[in-house]
């Protein structure tokens, strides 16, 4: 999957050689300055990032900023701060297609989808599906392929593990299935939850 990364920057030299990196796989990284008077900006190039310039007022108008104005290069934005780059309440449905299985901090990642979506707003999510008698015929057959961990994966959910995350970002799990190949063995989890519509 390709993806586009944003980063909010002024006055990151100390900080933004590590971020970059950590970013390198993407081809796509954007660096919207807010004026920074140190070497921000030189570094940023030297990686090959687009550096953008807006005067900063507030985060908020940041954000909103790079969701209208930038023209990134893919529809997938990541953002190292672990923020979405949206307005709190803005959004009906969220998907996240094949996602949460490679990130890291899951329960900060589900807050941020409940953060941008309306009360009741749908979280459509999809993520490989790890049920009892896959993980054991995983767990004989392949599973030092499976669970390498040099490996992109590095989340694997069981219906009971993801619903207990679900439910502590403020979500309802309203629609459980599992998609290709035969009940028990399936590819892939599709999940349909509702957030909470209390404000």
């Amino acid at each position: 999957m390709s993806i586009s990364v944003l980063i909010l920057a002024l006055n990151e030299e100390n900080i933004l050689r590590s971020c970059l990196e950590s970013v390198n796989w993407s081809d796509d990284i954007v660096v919207l300055d807010s004026g920074s008077t140190d070497r921000t900006v030189e570094i940023a190039k030297s990686y090959g990032a687009r550096v953008l310039y807006r005067p900063f007022d507030n985060e908020r108008e940041q954000r909103t900023f790079s969701i209208r104005e930038i023209k990134f290069k893919y529809p997938w934005v990541y953002n190292p701060e672990g923020r979405i780059p949206a307005e709190d309440g803005i959004f009906d449905t969220v998907w996240s297609s094949e996602v949460i299985e490679h990130i890291f901090d899951v329960p900060r990642f589900l807050s941020e989808v409940n953060r941008v979506l309306k009360p009741g707003g749908l979280l459509v999510l999809t993520t490989p599906y790890h049920g009892k008698i896959k993980n054991i015929l995983i767990s004989m057959i392949k599973f030092d392929k499976h669970f390498n961990p040099e490996g992109e994966h590095i989340r694997f959910f069981d219906k009971t593990g993801l619903e207990r995350c679900l439910k502590k970002a403020g979500f309802q799990p309203i629609s459980w299935s599992g998609i290709g190949r035969v009940p028990g063995l399936y590819r892939t989890w599709f999940i349909v939850a509702q957030k909470s519509c209390k404000r």
